[in-house]
């Protein structure tokens, strides 16, 4: 089956006039709805089309989904937040705790010993190279909080652990975030 010149115009995004192997996998994973794949859109594309998410239609009014203290009951937060996903913005929610005072050095010195679990910032879909990075600084995945402040400036790695209790006596966790305690979850 050979691949409309348009297409493939498309699909070879460095414009060598040759698939490379991220190219050609790139068509490949989408070759069914190429045949009905339609070019003009590259001319006028649709709105929000490689811009952010959720670009392509209008932002919500933000009024009623940003709050201050004191927060609203946390079944009526949500209720109208979970339930409905919407999102919240809670201004002021780590004012005045300790987590407000950690720096880079801060973090290394008193939870320094602390196990993270990694991930790469920068996913990788349909090849591997997002893990390069994270399997040579880390190969189980895993670095205490003072290695991975050494390495993450320059490498594609960040973490993603539930926050450890030891961390967590100096974070705020507003009432209405809470769903039970670490134990019991509602």
């Amino acid at each position: 089956m050979g691949i409309p010149l348009e297409h493939f115009d498309y699909f070879d995004k460095n414009k060598d006039g040759e698939f490379s192997d991220d190219e050609a996998m790139w068509w490949f994973m989408q070759r069914k709805g190429v045949r009905d794949m339609n070019l003009d859109e590259l001319k006028n594309p649709p709105k929000g089309h490689m811009g952010r998410i959720g670009s392509w239609k209008d932002p919500l009014p933000s009024e009623h989904l940003i709050y201050h203290k004191p927060y609203p009951h946390p079944r009526d937060f949500w209720k109208k937040h979970m339930d409905g996903y919407l999102p919240a913005m809670l201004k002021g929610a780590q004012k005045g705790q300790p987590c407000m005072n950690w720096t880079r050095e801060v973090l290394a010195e008193r939870f320094g010993w602390v196990e993270a679990k990694l991930e790469p910032k920068v996913e990788g879909r349909n090849n591997d190279t997002a893990y390069k990075d994270l399997d040579k600084v880390a190969p189980k995945h895993r670095l205490n909080v003072s290695e991975y402040l050494k390495h993450e400036k320059d490498k594609n790695i960040y973490v993603v652990s539930i926050l450890p209790q030891e961390m967590a006596w100096e974070v705020a966790h507003p009432s209405v975030l809470l769903c039970g305690s670490r134990r019991v979850m509602v």
